[in-house]
C-alpha cells in the first residue's frame, strides 16, 4: 500500500520535477515504511555552494548513531550517467552504507560496493509490478537494517577517519583555492598566513590544508577520549579538549562559525557520529599502557600503530616526504637508558629524576622518546613522590620539538593518557611541553590577536631554543637530502661543516635535515654565536648551552664515512669528549645485505655524543658494527639493544685523525703505500659529473624517431594535451614542463648517449631542458673524436668495480644509482677547434721524468684503465676506493708499462664494442619463438640464459650472468630495461657481444694481474 500511495503522490509531479520536487513525498515513504520509529530520516537543504559538491539529500540515524545516507537524482536521469562521477566516489569513500536513487531506480553500496539494485517504476507503466515492489522493499530493509558494530579497535578507528580526512583535506582545498568572499576562507587563510609567519615560512597552501585537517581529525578523536561516555557534538566538543592544548581551541574556532560551508559541516557531523559510536572502554583499554607485558616491545606504544595506520591510509606519501617513521621501541629504550647510564657514570647524577635536569626532544614526533623517559624518570622516584615530580619536573623540564601538527597532536594525546594512566590529576593549566614549532628556525614571533595561543607558543619554543640552557637531546631527526629548511640561520650553522671544502664539486648532502638537526644539538650543549646577512641587513644571534651535555640519537649514518663530512667530523670531535657509535648499517642501495631497522633504503646508526663539563685532552670515540659482527636480521639487531647496555658493548676504539677523521673502523695497513699514487682529479685537467636530465623517460629513449616524435610534439602542443598522450607528470625534483617548451627543436639536439653499462641510447641535449647538462665537460666530447673514463668517487659496493670507458656523453647513474653520480674524464680537450691532451701539467712533468720513451695520451689512459682493472689493485686498496676518487700506481719499469698499456687498450676495445668478433665464437641464439623478453631466466647447470620459455642463449657462465660494473650485474641490467619488448636483429646481437665481451674483460683482468701483483 506504501509503495502505490509514493506512486499515486508523484505521478503528476514526474513531469517536470527536479531532483529536489519529490523529496518529501520519498522521505514519507521511508518513514512509513522503516522497521522501528526511532529511526529518523533527515532531509538536508538544498545545494547552494557552487565551490563544492556539497553533501548527500538524506541521512538516517538511529539514536543519533548514524544508519547510512541517501543520494537523490532527478527522476528522469539515469543513474548509469553518475557512476563514475565525482561525486558519487567521494561519497563512497566515506559513507559505508548508501542508497543512491532516482526516485524510480535504486542502488545500494557497501563499502564502496554495489550490493543490490532494483527497479521500482518502470518507465510508461501506470501500475507498480508486484515482484518490482517485493525487491524495493528488501533492498530499503537492507539499508535500514545496517548495523555497524560499536567500534573498539584502534586500527578499524583509524582506517575510517583516514577516509574522512581525505574527504575533508579536499574540501578544504576546493574553498581555499576559489575566489570566494566569506569568512571561513578569510579565517581559513588567516591561520595559513599565520602558521608562516610563526612557524614554517615556505609552508605551501597544500602543506598547510593538510596539517589542518589533521589537526581536525586528531582534535575531535581527543574530545572523543576525554568524553568519556558523553556524547560529542558540534557545538560542546571542545570543552573536552584540554584547556592547555588552546592551540586547538583556536584551530577549533573556526568550525564554530556560523557560516561554515555545508560541504564541511556535514563530514563533521559525520565523524562526531563516528566518534559517538566507539566503545571507549574498551578502545582506552587497547590504548592503555598498564597492561600485560608482551614480547613484542613495540605493542609497549600502541599509539605508534594507530597513528601509523592512520598516516598509511590517509596519504603514505607523508611517511616518505615528511620523513614520518616512527623509532623502534628498541631502539628509543637503548638510547634512553644509554643516556641514563652516562649521567650516572659521567655526570655523577641519580638519573632524569635528578635536580636541574633539562631535555629536548628536538624532532618528537608522536613523543615515543619523551615517553619512554617519563618512564624511565619515573623508576628513579618514589609512588609517593611521583605526582609532584611529574607537575614540577616533568611538566617544567622535558621538552618536545615537533613541527607536523598530526604527529604533535598525537603525542598530547599519548602522554596524557600514559600520565593519567600513572594517577596524575591534570590542573586546568597542565600541560605537555611539547610545542609547534620548527627546530631550525630562529625567527621571532609576533602578536597576532585572533591566534593569541598559537602565537605564544610559538614564544615559549624559541625561548627553549635560543635561552634556556638544556642538558640532553634526545631524537630521531628526518632525514631529507632535498631539505627545505634554507632559513639562513641554520644554513649559517652549517657552514661550519663546510670549511675547507670550497674545491668540492658537491657538498649538497651536508644540506640533508638531519645534519642540521645534529648541527643544532651540537650547539645548543656547547652554545653558540651566529650571524647572517639578509637582504643587505646583518642578523646575529646567540644559542645560549649548558657548556655539557649529551646528545643521543638515531639517524641516517652516511656523515660516518662520507668524504664531504670530513670538516663536520672534525667539529664534532672537537665539542665533545665521548662519541659511542652503533652502526645500524641497512643500506640497500649499497647492497649491504642486511636489514634495516627501519623501512628505508639508507643505512642508520645511533650516535651518543657526550660534553664532559672538563674537556678530554683525548677524545674518545667508540665504535660498534652490526654487520662486522654478524648481526644481520632486524631481530637479532633488536635483541642486541635489549640485552645490551653502553657498559656491556665490546666496543672498538677509533682514532679519527686527519684528513678524513672516519667514524668508521678501516683497514688502512695500506695506507703508506696508497699515498704514493697519483689521484685521478690530479691526472685530469677537465672533469666533472655526468649529465642528468630530470626525466628520463621523456627525454631519452632506445629508439631515435620515436624520440624525435615525442620532443616535437611536447615542444609544440598544450599542457593538457601532452599529459593526456604520454601521461607525463607536470614537475619532476629538476625539470617542469614549462621551462621544457621553452627549447627549440633542432636535429643536432637529438645525440646518442651511454646510458648505462654497454646500454647506448638517444638524448635530447639541450641546455635549457636538462637538469644538469654538465656542457663544461660533455662540450668535448659530443660529436667529438675522443673518448673518456667514467669512474666514481664513493661506492655502494663492497668492493670497487667503478670504472669504464666511452665515446659519448653519459648519463649521471651511469654506474649506479641513489649514491653519488658518475664522473667523467675525456682525454682531449678542444678549444677553438685545438686538441689537445687533458692532462695536468704536474702530471705530464711527472710521466716526463717517469719514462724515457714519452708515451702518447693513448696509451697512458690505457695503462690507468689496465690498473683500475687489476684485480689484486681493488683488493689491496678497496678501503680506499670507498672513500674517494681512485688512485692510480705508475711502475717504474717501462716495459711493463706498456704491456699494461696494450692490455688496457685490448679493454677499451672490448668494452666500446669494437673488437670484430667471429661469428663461431659468439654465442648462440637457440629455440624458435617470438624473441620477446618475457621470461629471463639463468640456469646455471646448463650455462643457458633464457630470454622467453622456449628461446636462449648458450655459453653462459655463473660469472659471466654476475658481471658487475659499477652497481649494475651487466647482462640483467641491459634485459631488464627490455622486459615485454621484443628485441631486434641488432639487440639481440649486441646481447651476443656484451656476452662475450665480459667473458674477455675477466681473462684480460687476469693478464693484467700478472703483470702488477707482485709490486702494485
Amino acid at each position: 500500500m506504501e509503495f502505490k500511495n509514493y506512486l499515486k503522490n508523484i505521478k503528476n509531479k514526474i513531469e517536470h520535477s527536479t531532483e529536489y520536487t519529490l523529496r518529501t513525498d520519498f522521505e514519507n515513504l521511508l518513514n512509513n515504511i522503516k522497521p522501528k520509529k526511532t529511526i529518523k530520516i533527515i532531509q538536508e537543504s538544498k545545494k547552494t555552494e557552487k565551490q563544492t559538491f556539497g553533501k548527500p539529500d538524506f541521512y538516517v540515524t538511529q539514536n543519533d548513531l548514524e544508519i547510512g545516507w541517501i543520494e537523490t537524482k532527478p527522476y528522469k536521469d539515469s543513474l548509469d550517467k553518475y557512476i563514475e562521477t565525482e561525486q558519487l566516489k567521494r561519497y563512497l569513500s566515506v559513507i559505508p552504507n548508501l542508497l543512491f536513487t532516482n526516485y524510480r531506480d535504486f542502488i545500494l553500496f557497501r563499502d564502496g560496493e554495489q550490493v543490490l539494485n532494483s527497479t521500482l517504476i518502470m518507465k510508461g507503466e501506470k501500475n507498480l509490478q508486484k515482484a518490482n515492489v517485493e525487491k524495493t522493499k528488501q533492498l530499503i530493509d537492507e539499508f535500514f537494517d545496517a548495523r555497524f558494530q560499536l567500534i573498539k579497535k584502534p586500527e578499524k578507528l583509524s582506517k575510517i577517519l583516514a577516509k574522512h580526512a581525505k574527504f575533508l583535506r579536499k574540501e578544504f582545498t576546493i574553498i581555499i583555492n576559489n575566489n570566494i568572499d566569506n569568512w571561513f576562507r578569510k579565517k581559513l587563510l588567516g591561520l595559513y598566513e599565520l602558521f608562516k609567519t610563526t612557524l614554517i615560512e615556505n609552508l605551501t597552501k597544500d602543506e598547510y590544508i593538510d596539517a589542518y585537517t589533521q589537526t581536525v581529525v586528531y582534535g575531535l578523536f581527543l574530545a572523543g577520549l576525554n568524553a568519556d561516555t558523553k556524547q560529542i557534538n558540534k557545538y560542546n566538543f571542545t570543552k573536552f579538549i584540554p584547556k592547555s592544548l588552546n592551540i586547538f581551541h583556536e584551530v577549533f574556532n573556526i568550525l564554530q562559525l556560523s557560516n561554515i560551508p555545508e560541504s564541511v559541516e556535514w563530514i563533521i557531523d559525520k565523524m562526531l557520529m563516528v566518534l559517538n559510536n566507539i566503545n571507549y572502554k574498551e578502545l582506552q583499554d587497547e590504548l592503555s599502557f598498564i597492561k600485560p607485558s608482551s614480547t613484542d616491545l613495540d605493542k609497549e606504544d600502541p599509539y605508534i600503530y594507530f597513528y601509523e595506520n592512520l598516516i598509511k591510509e590517509y596519504d603514505k606519501t607523508i611517511k616518505f616526504d615528511k620523513g614520518v617513521f616512527y623509532t623502534p621501541v628498541s631502539v628509543v629504550k637503548f638510547i634512553v637508558s644509554s643516556v641514563g647510564d652516562i649521567l650516572r657514570n659521567d655526570f655523577n647524577k641519580i638519573g632524569y629524576s635528578d635536580e636541574n635536569i633539562t631535555m629536548l626532544d628536538f624532532a618528537t614526533g608522536t613523543g615515543t622518546f619523551l615517553l619512554e623517559t617519563y618512564k624511565e624518570s619515573l623508576k628513579e622516584v618514589d609512588k609517593s613522590l611521583q605526582s609532584k615530580f611529574i607537575k614540577e619536573r616533568l611538566l617544567k623540564n622535558f621538552f618536545g620539538f615537533e613541527y607536523l601538527i598530526a604527529p604533535y597532536a598525537v603525542a598530547h594525546i599519548k602522554l596524557i593518557q600514559f600520565l593519567k594512566e600513572n594517577n596524575y590529576k591534570f590542573l586546568q593549566n597542565d600541560r605537555i611541553p611539547i610545542y609547534l614549532t620548527d627546530t631550525l628556525d630562529d625567527t621571532s614571533y609576533k602578536e597576532v590577536g585572533l591566534f593569541p595561543y598559537l602565537s605564544e607558543e610559538g614564544k615559549i619554543a624559541n625561548r627553549i631554543k635560543m635561552e634556556d640552557k638544556i642538558q640532553i637531546i634526545i631524537g630521531n631527526p628526518p632525514y631529507s637530502n632535498y631539505s627545505k629548511n634554507k632559513k639562513l640561520y641554520i644554513k649559517s650553522l652549517i657552514a661550519d661543516y663546510k670549511k675547507g671544502l670550497e674545491n668540492e664539486k658537491n657538498i649538497r648532502n651536508l644540506n640533508d635535515d638531519y645534519i642540521k638537526f645534529i648541527r643544532f644539538a651540537q650547539a645548543k650543549i656547547e652554545g653558540q654565536k651566529y650571524n647572517y646577512k639578509q637582504n643587505k641587513n646583518l642578523f646575529s644571534g646567540e644559542i645560549k648551552g649548558a657548556g655539557k651535555g649529551i646528545v643521543g640519537i638515531i639517524t641516517n649514518n652516511s656523515y660516518l664515512n662520507g668524504i664531504t663530512h670530513r670538516r663536520m667530523r672534525e667539529s664534532l670531535l672537537n665539542t665533545f669528549d665521548k662519541i659511542y657509535i652503533i652502526n645500524l648499517h641497512g643500506n640497500s642501495n649499497r647492497q649491504e645485505g642486511d636489514k634495516n631497522v627501519f623501512d628505508i633504503k639508507v643505512g642508520v646508526s645511533i650516535v651518543i655524543f657526550v660534553k664532559l663539563e672538563k674537556s678530554l685532552k683525548r677524545k674518545k670515540v667508540y665504535y660498534f658494527s652490526t654487520l662486522e659482527n654478524k648481526l644481520i636480521s632486524r631481530e637479532e639487531k633488536f635483541n642486541f639493544l635489549n640485552n645490551n647496555n653502553i657498559d656491556t658493548i665490546e666496543w672498538t676504539e677509533l682514532n679519527p685523525k686527519l684528513p678524513n677523521f672516519w667514524f668508521i673502523y678501516k683497514d688502512l695497513k695500506n695506507e703508506k703505500n696508497y699515498k704514493k699514487a697519483i689521484k685521478i682529479t690530479e691526472i685530469f685537467e677537465k672533469y666533472g659529473s655526468a649529465s642528468e636530465t630530470g626525466y628520463d623517460s621523456l627525454l631519452i629513449d632506445f629508439n631515435k624517431t620515436n624520440l624525435i616524435e615525442r620532443i616535437k610534439y611536447t615542444l609544440k602542443n598544450k599542457e593538457k594535451e601532452i599529459i593526456d598522450k604520454y601521461n607525463i607528470k607536470k614537475k619532476m625534483s629538476n625539470w617542469n614542463l614549462k621551462k621544457h617548451q621553452k627549447a627549440e627543436y633542432n636535429d643536432d639536439k637529438i645525440i646518442p648517449i651511454q646510458y648505462r653499462v654497454f646500454d647506448k641510447r638517444w638524448i635530447f641535449y639541450d641546455n635549457k631542458v636538462l637538469a644538469r647538462s654538465r656542457f663544461v665537460i660533455m662540450k668535448h666530447i659530443i660529436n667529438k673524436k675522443n673518448i673518456a673514463l667514467i669512474f666514481k668517487r664513493q661506492m655502494q659496493n663492497k668492493n670497487f668495480k667503478n670504472a669504464f670507458a666511452t665515446e659519448t656523453i653519459i648519463e649521471r647513474s651511469f654506474l649506479e644509482s641513489g649514491f653519488g653520480g658518475a664522473y667523467i674524464a675525456p682525454l682531449y680537450v678542444y678549444e677553438n677547434d685545438k686538441k689537445t691532451p687533458n692532462f695536468t701539467n704536474s702530471f705530464s712533468l711527472f710521466i716526463k721524468k717517469q719514462y724515457e720513451k714519452k708515451p702518447e695520451p693513448e696509451q697512458i689512459f690505457s695503462y690507468l684503465y689496465s690498473i683500475l682493472y687489476s684485480k689484486t689493485y681493488r683488493r689491496k686498496y678497496n678501503e680506499f676506493l670507498k672513500s674517494d676518487f681512485p688512485k692510480i700506481f705508475f711502475t717504474k719499469n717501462e716495459e711493463i708499462f706498456y704491456k699494461l698499456s696494450e692490455l688496457g687498450k685490448e679493454l677499451i676495445q672490448n668494452h666500446l664494442l669494437k673488437i670484430n668478433y667471429k661469428p663461431n665464437i659468439l654465442p648462440k641464439l637457440h629455440g624458435e619463438g617470438n624473441f620477446k623478453l618475457e621470461n629471463i631466466n639463468f640456469i646455471e647447470k646448463e650455462n643457458k640464459l633464457y630470454i622467453n620459455k622456449k628461446q636462449y642463449f648458450d655459453k653462459i657462465t655463473d660469472k659471466i650472468w654476475n658481471y658487475q660494473i659499477g652497481n649494475y650485474k651487466i647482462l640483467q641490467k641491459y634485459l631488464n630495461y627490455r622486459k615485454k619488448k621484443e628485441l631486434n636483429f641488432y639487440e639481440l646481437n649486441h646481447i651476443k657481444k656484451v656476452i662475450l665481451s665480459i667473458s674477455k674483460t675477466m681473462e684480460l683482468q687476469n693478464k693484467i694481474d700478472k703483470l702488477c701483483f707482485d709490486w702494485i
